[in-house]
């Protein structure tokens, strides 16, 4: 598939509205937002047809879950191919190497960070909206993506420290991102106040990271 691919995804009580750019779309979002509803909907309607209620236009699109991913995903071609969260095999190299050689779109519903795939920071989105008609609005500004960019003249502004508050995902994310530029990344633990983790901040520009939420 080459292009952008503009879908509606349709029931009586929910209505989804999107566009893929990218082969590698990342649908973030906390619990409660409609992600799952999403993707059962997708679902129903690849097990029931017109029957499930659900109307899609727009594109190709079937779910891809359990022990039988790989044989599945080998059969596909040219279809937009939906993973909900929950399905550990999105973070393995072998995924990440069925993606790179085939020609499908991904929608991959996740809150963690996917390092083996090559993802856009552009095609991070979350739902959009409370009532029945939603749609995928960015996660990322252009502001908010700036440590991505590996262009300091680029930068609105230039930390000299990051400081994560958890040491796990958020952590790992944020040092993974600034492992190319001068930015240090300390990871605090739940410690205070910050001089405990980084007695020498005086005079820096230090940029405090809180309450992250990239794992499941």
């Amino acid at each position: 598939m080459i292009g952008r691919v503009s879908i509606k995804i349709s029931n009586q009580r929910n209505s989804y509205k999107f566009t893929l750019n990218r082969n590698i779309t990342i649908l973030r979002g906390d619990s409660g937002t409609g992600k799952t509803t999403l993707y059962d909907m997708i679902r129903d309607y690849n097990n029931l047809g017109r029957e499930s209620g659900v109307k899609i236009s727009g594109g190709n699109i079937v779910t891809l879950e359990g022990r039988n991913w790989e044989d599945e995903l080998d059969k596909l071609s040219k279809k937009i191919v939906v993973i909900d969260e929950g399905s550990k095999f999105v973070f393995s190299k072998k995924f990440a190497n069925k993606v790179k050689g085939c020609d499908n779109y991904f929608l991959i519903i996740t809150r963690s960070y996917l390092s083996q795939l090559p993802y856009s920071v552009d095609e991070i989105y979350h739902i959009k909206g409370t009532g029945k008609n939603k749609e995928f609005e960015r996660v990322y500004t252009d502001i908010d993506k700036f440590y991505d960019n590996p262009n300091p003249n680029r930068f609105p502004f230039m930390p000299d420290i990051i400081i994560t508050e958890d040491s796990k995902s958020g952590y790992e994310f944020f040092l993974d991102t600034v492992k190319n530029t001068n930015i240090k990344c300390e990871a605090a633990g739940g410690k205070l106040p910050l001089y405990y983790i980084q007695p020498d901040i005086k005079g820096k520009i230090m940029m405090q990271i809180a309450h992250i939420k990239l794992d499941n």
